[in-house]
């Protein structure tokens, strides 16, 4: 029961602190997997990345559903799924209540707030892989 809840807990992380995409999550994703938990050595991870990006969908989720199954088996696979899409569905799911119960002029001036935030982490997510070559 532990190794699934840490699965659940590993891409649960990544799921919440991941932004920008695939590519842009590598590296929270192999700190997780690699250094973290020790799941996989650094080859181990290249070849559940390329496995990844060979398979059609998302490299995050293609490549939570292999280590919860080389981990755990179907369970595995299936909670280190679920765990890493439930939380930006949950924190999309509470902007939207949010919006639609406010009124439409603090609806624009919390989109207006959110514009420079999101072009912040989208800014963030190119410089970072630049500034470590």
């Amino acid at each position: 029961m532990s190794t699934l809840f840490g699965l659940a807990i590993a891409f649960a992380q990544v799921g919440i602190c991941a932004f920008g995409g695939g590519l842009s999550s590598l590296p929270l994703i192999e700190y997780q997997l690699v250094t973290r938990t020790g799941w996989l050595t650094t080859a181990e991870f290249n070849q559940v990345l390329a496995l990844s990006q060979i398979t059609p969908g998302p490299i995050a989720i293609n490549a939570a559903t292999f280590v919860g199954f080389q981990q755990a088996g179907f369970w595995g696979s299936l909670i280190s799924t679920i765990a890493l899409i439930s939380g930006p569905i949950v924190m999309l799911s509470m902007v939207i209540l949010m919006l639609q119960k406010t009124s439409a002029e603090n609806s624009t001036k919390f989109k207006s707030f959110l514009r420079p935030i999101v072009a912040g982490l989208l800014l963030l997510a190119i410089v970072s892989p630049l500034s470590a070559t």
